[in-house]
């Protein structure tokens, strides 16, 4: 492989039916599933293909809902193992 060819680590890029699928970030998913919707509206991709990035997209959305809400739940926890030891005078 070419350094030409080679991608950056992390960045998941798929081109599929003229719609660039960014899935590397949650924010970058969001604008992917936009561009689906787009790419709908615009009569650029079929029913059958819009409908099936919209339930793989849907199922990665949820799983990175997943993944941010155990995230959120292990800081909560330390953040209450730390007000705890500092009520007991813990340093």
């Amino acid at each position: 492989m070419t350094k030409r060819n080679k991608k950056p680590k992390g960045n998941r890029v798929c081109t599929t039916g003229g719609v660039r699928l960014l899935l590397g970030t949650p924010a970058n998913a969001r604008r992917t599933y936009c561009r689906i919707l787009r790419a709908f509206a615009n009569d650029e991709l079929q029913e059958e293909r819009y409908r099936a990035l919209l339930f793989g997209m849907t199922g990665y959305l949820s799983y990175l809902r997943f993944e941010h809400d155990v995230a959120f739940g292990e800081r909560l926890d330390a953040l209450e193992k730390k007000l705890d030891a500092m009520q007991r005078g813990i340093p």
